[in-house]
């Protein structure tokens, strides 16, 4: 049972009667990602028959290849292009796992490169992010410390900084 879009190969044809794999997610995640970055999926319904046999690997192969060149994948970064090309592997034997993944490149870059091609309205966003888990470090800093008394008196000074800068913002508001 499924999308035939994000079924990976090993599940279609003769070779449905496989247990569900890690690796069949996998694929799944580059479809998903795949359509994220050009609206379509990788492997087209027609296409997918490619994939049922041994025969035909040689084309399947193809498609993905093909795939993997479009234009919209081709003005990707080459981090997510080498991570697509990891997960839509055909054999699942050889296709990167969730925990080889999440190490990949693609997640734990942080290039100049990659921030200048975010959207001005992300990169406020994540200047926001930057400044709300510095007060909450603050906070965390200032927050009640245990003893094995009871709870010590509170060390308000982080926190009457950060309410105060709060106020200052707000002052101009009408």
């Amino acid at each position: 049972c499924g999308t035939l879009m994000f079924m990976a190969p090993e599940i279609i044809g003769d070779a449905a009667k496989v247990p569900h794999l890690a690796a069949m997610d996998m694929w799944a995640v580059a479809v998903i990602l795949y359509v994220l970055m050009t609206g379509d999926g990788p492997v087209q319904e027609g296409e997918v028959k490619l994939f049922a046999g041994q025969e035909t690997l040689a084309k399947a192969e193809e498609v993905l290849t093909k795939a993997l060149s479009a234009g919209a994948v081709e003005k990707a970064s080459p981090e997510v292009i080498d991570l697509l090309k990891r997960l839509l592997v055909i054999d699942p034997s050889k296709r990167i796992t969730a925990e080889e993944a999440l190490k990949h490149k693609f997640f734990t870059i942080e290039s100049e490169r990659t921030l200048q091609a975010t959207p001005g309205g992300l990169k406020k966003q994540m200047s926001f992010s930057s400044r709300s888990r510095k007060a909450l470090e603050k906070v965390q800093r200032s927050s009640r410390k245990v003893t094995d008394d009871g709870i010590a008196d509170l060390d308000t000074g982080g926190l009457e900084r950060i309410v105060s800068d709060d106020e200052g913002d707000h002052d101009a508001a009408p």
